[in-house]
């Protein structure tokens, strides 16, 4: 690995959870959601759990799966 690549690969990885946290700060000023404190509430909540498993999680096929198996069975 050199030197330039490590920082790219963690900037690559962080990416992604970083839009994700950007969206749930700014979600509440968005006029639409701001007309609707409970979805806009839940909507930020679900994107911050997705950016944090984002970051937590390891990018495997099998983590993968589980993940969206348990998301795909909620109500």
């Amino acid at each position: 690995m050199t030197a330039l690549s490590r920082p790219l690969r963690a900037a690559t990885v962080m990416w992604p959870p970083a839009v994700l946290l950007a969206a749930a700060v700014v979600l509440p000023w968005i006029p639409a959601p701001a007309q609707a404190p409970a979805v806009a509430d839940g909507v930020r909540t679900a994107v911050t759990i997705t950016a944090v498993l984002g970051l937590v999680l390891r990018r495997e096929p099998y983590v993968m799966a589980s993940v969206h198996d348990a998301l795909s069975k909620r109500p």
